[in-house]
């Protein structure tokens, strides 16, 4: 086996008022941005992930509350397919774009066919690396891939990782016209990541979407429209808190007992739930809850 080779295009971000894109020093590809009419039906449901994935979505808050404290993403399993399969498709066919260099679809494409109506979205891809760190670190260390993990204009988020051994060659499109212009590797290892904003999905995120807490009492993040008034909660999705003032930042207390846990939101643009509402919710694991005596 030769020595191990690394692998960046430039990232891939779209939404409804520009196209970006990222100088091409580095073999990333370029970040991606589109933008399309979004449906109200929408997946909410959170992936189920690989502990390569899962890290990578914790780094990626990690780094947004680190720079500017920004809002934590929530990972959907819609986006998190999307990544995964074209990780997977990059691994088993060979190759290392945004594009599918086999079936011609962009990653925009890839998101709808996966269920996720978009009104913004990006991509970032990397290869070479077999941890979640480094591959973190090529992306924060490129300007494009950067400005995707930051951006402001997503809220969703979903990460995909395969392996292959194959020790094959890798195709590569080098200047995003989804035709084959360059080889590189093998790489072995390869990452997609998902951005995406859909408009009217405001959703709640327990603390910063860890995988598991071993508190029930936990910090939640609560998306909401510019004229959100008030919001509520619950941990069974029918018997609910009052309605407070919203606000982005809210602590909240899980039900005893470990195990998965959900939490349910409500965020409305009328006081008292008097507006338009929008529902969310998220899971996280809770380890090691002490059940109280009576």
């Amino acid at each position: 086996m030769g020595a191990q080779q690394f692998a960046l295009l430039s990232a891939y971000g779209l939404d409804e008022d520009a196209v970006a894109s990222t100088p091409r020093s580095n073999p990333l590809p370029q970040p991606l941005i589109a933008s399309s009419i979004q449906t109200r039906k929408s997946n909410n449901a959170r992936a189920t992930l690989g502990p390569q994935e899962q890290e990578i979505v914790e780094i990626t808050n990690i780094e947004r509350l680190n720079n500017g404290m920004r809002a934590p993403l929530k990972q959907v399993i819609n986006l998190h397919n999307a990544a995964d399969g074209h990780s997977e498709e990059m691994a088993v066919d060979d190759f290392f774009a945004h594009c599918d260099l086999d079936s011609g679809l962009s990653p925009f494409q890839r998101m709808v066919n996966a269920g996720y109506s978009y009104n913004s979205a990006g991509e970032n891809i990397a290869a070479g690396n077999g941890t979640a760190s480094a591959t973190m670190g090529q992306w924060m260390n490129s300007s494009g891939h950067r400005n995707n993990i930051l951006s402001t204009s997503y809220r969703e988020i979903g990460v995909g990782y395969e392996y292959s051994n194959d020790g094959q060659v890798d195709r590569r499109d080098l200047n995003g016209d989804c035709v084959e212009d360059d080889t590189g590797g093998p790489y072995y290892h390869y990452w997609t990541q998902n951005f995406g904003r859909r408009n009217s999905v405001y959703p709640v995120v327990i603390e910063r979407e860890l995988a598991s807490v071993e508190s029930r009492f936990v910090d939640l993040y609560v998306y909401g429209p510019t004229n959100a008034q008030s919001m509520r909660f619950s941990n069974d999705g029918t018997n609910w808190s009052a309605w407070v003032s919203y606000t982005p930042d809210y602590a909240w207390e899980l039900t005893y007992g470990s195990g998965e846990k959900t939490v349910y939101s409500q965020v409305s643009t009328g006081l008292n739930g008097g507006g338009t509402i929008y529902s969310a919710n998220d899971e996280i694991d809770l380890n090691n809850s002490c059940i109280p005596m009576v």
